[in-house]
């Protein structure tokens, strides 16, 4: 019985067979997903401009509320990662352990940070967003935001947890629902509960006019919606991992190992968001401009990394479910393969993205200095991004394979470590300006793809001989 229980589950060419297709069926709808989340982003922003185009304090206010948000982002992101890692091993291991046992024990750790992230956020609401640096008009708009915005966060957690499963599963049609579920309705809401009223030429419908207030309402019932989704799919038995809903399942054990595995992931997105603060800082010191041309840049640079996730994020099931089956080669050669299909898309993309900068950034409308900013750091940085995809796929092998303290490692290297020095380095003491941050920032990845590779081929070795410490 139990043999057919895991066989009934297992995903076509996971342990066996050419891995390309099965990477790509894992990881598209991971990227579709993505691609409508990064809608999301873009609408819900101008929606929030077209409040009131003149006030900047609208737009603005809501932006001091984003580290919080980046908080719940980062830990969200960790447990989804520390259930798909010990899931998916799980599956390989067949582990009836971890079948019963990872959804409550996930969903306790949920409830744990939603209640501290709520009695704290409610109970000194004030004080975190005059904290952020808010003051008049920024501070109303941002603190209505953030008391609005901050139910999701129970929704985020208890949905990453769930989210987590349905990826280790290798369940990514069902995962990419999910993702975009939330984004849709969203989207559908924000004209809704924002404006007064919608104008469609031949009529004028009243609306809630509620403002960011009601920017925050449609995120939250949004990700609501999208949450009993998941909910649902496990109601209906539709997935190999249960939810008995029995607090006897959750594990003092299991637990840990969500939060050793998962938690090392939202450290290195925090350290990530610290060192951009730094960054920011020297860019404002050799031009403002620069600080602006970063932001565009990095919102085009989306578009080049969200393949690279959607890879990353398939690793981790394929991994860890051959690591559970003890086939260690096929380990190896999907963290190989993994690189070499995102190494070859990332390629074209950024090569576009090289030969059309001009053109590509010149359709912003942004001043002559800001464009031309842009496009340098495009064309000096694009050739060397393909070794990040080193960096990245390198990393979700570790999470899956039970080493996360080897990838936030390399994530502080690539982020803080080595890029921070390098820039300080050719700002001020070498005196290179702009061309010294981006200097920096192709040290620093130069570094770090060295670093991950020759790791990871020892950790492999260890791994196949036994001598690898993971979490078990």
């Amino acid at each position: 019985m139990k043999e057919d229980k895991f066989e009934r589950s297992e995903i076509p060419g996971m342990f066996n067979g050419a891995l390309t297709p099965v990477i790509m069926k894992l990881s598209m709808p991971i990227l579709a997903g993505m691609v409508f989340q990064l809608l999301y982003n873009i609408v819900d922003t101008a929606f929030i401009n077209f409040i009131d185009p003149s006030n900047p304090a609208i737009l603005g206010g809501t932006g001091y509320v984003f580290p919080i948000i980046f908080v719940a982002i980062a830990l969200g992101n960790g447990l989804s990662v520390g259930m798909s890692a010990l899931v998916a091993k799980g599956i390989g291991e067949k582990d009836d352990n971890i079948i019963y046992k990872t959804a409550e024990s996930g969903l306790f750790i949920a409830l744990i940070i939603s209640i501290i992230m709520y009695i704290f956020g409610y109970g000194f609401s004030k004080q975190i967003i005059i904290s952020l640096g808010a003051t008049g008009d920024y501070f109303t708009y941002g603190h209505d935001y953030f008391v609005y915005i901050l139910p999701i966060a129970g929704f985020m957690f208890f949905g990453n947890v769930l989210a987590g499963i349905l990826q280790g599963e290798g369940l990514m049609n069902k995962f990419m629902k999910f993702m975009i579920i939330g984004t849709v309705i969203n989207i559908i809401l924000d004209p809704i509960f924002i404006f007064n009223e919608i104008d469609l030429k031949f009529i004028s419908i009243p609306t809630l006019g509620l403002g960011v207030k009601g920017a925050a309402i449609a995120t939250v019932i949004g990700q609501a919606v999208s949450f009993l989704y998941l909910v649902s799919i496990f109601l209906r038995k539709q997935t190999l991992v249960t939810i008995e809903w029995k607090f006897s399942h959750v594990t003092p054990s299991i637990m840990s190992r969500i939060i050793k595995i998962g938690f090392p992931q939202s450290f290195g997105q925090l350290i990530m968001s610290a060192a951009f603060l730094v960054m920011n800082r020297i860019a404002t010191h050799i031009d403002p401009m620069i600080v602006t041309s970063s932001s565009l840049v990095g919102r085009m640079e989306q578009l080049v990394y969200m393949p690279i996730f959607a890879i990353a994020a398939a690793t981790i099931t394929i991994v860890g479910q051959n690591l559970g089956r003890n086939n260690l080669d096929r380990v190896e050669k999907t963290w190989k393969t993994s690189m070499l299909i995102s190494s070859l898309i990332v390629f074209v993309i950024a090569a576009l993205y090289f030969i059309f900068a001009q053109y590509i950034y010149g359709a912003f409308k942004q001043s002559d200095i800001v464009t031309n900013y842009a496009i340098a750091q495009t064309r000096v940085i694009m050739p060397f991004t393909m070794l990040s995809v080193i960096v990245i796929i390198t990393r979700s092998v570790y999470q899956a394979i039970g080493y996360p303290i080897a990838g936030l490692i390399i994530t502080s290297l690539r982020f803080f470590v080595v890029v921070i020095p390098a820039m300080i380095l050719y700002v001020y003491v070498f005196d290179l300006g702009f061309y010294g941050m981006l200097y920096g920032h192709i040290t620093s990845i130069l570094t770090t793809a060295l670093v991950a590779w020759i790791w990871m081929k020892s950790s492999m070795k260890k791994l196949k001989n036994g001598t690898l410490k993971t979490l078990k």
